[in-house]
């Protein structure tokens, strides 16, 4: 693919992106407007990928420039290495961030104790973010 349709394609993950997100921050407000002790928790709940994806951002993307433009590694190269990266590292940050949320954070306080089948699926979205990031 050339340079064109990657900014694309880019372009596009993101807004998907933002699309889930805001979707899902009004699917939240609906949700939990007669509930409003719940709202900052399912705040904080949609937030956490975001914020741990900006977390697990090793400047995978930048390397990748750099390494590039440097001519040191071929774009083929850089960017299996740099899959490569943001899987693994991605699904240390999601399963560190599982274990905190289902087993630490409940010491806590009660108010801490989170439903696995929320937590699950918003940890298996960070690889993904990393990955199209």
């Amino acid at each position: 693919m050339n340079l064109r349709r990657w900014v694309v394609f880019t372009f596009l993950v993101h807004l998907l992106v933002v699309a889930v997100d805001k979707g899902a921050g009004l699917v939240l407000y609906l949700l939990t407007a007669d509930r409003p002790e719940q709202k900052g928790a399912a705040d904080l709940l949609s937030t956490l990928p975001f914020i741990l994806m900006a977390m697990g951002n090793l400047g995978l993307a930048t390397g990748l420039v750099y390494h590039v433009r440097r001519k040191l590694f071929t774009v083929q190269q850089a960017a299996e290495t740099t899959t490569l990266v943001a899987l693994a590292w991605g699904g240390f940050v999601a399963l560190a961030a599982l274990a905190i949320a289902l087993f630490v954070l409940p010491f806590l306080g009660e108010d801490f104790r989170f439903d696995p089948w929320l937590i699950v699926p918003i940890c298996a979205s960070i690889p993904l973010l990393l990955l199209f990031s």
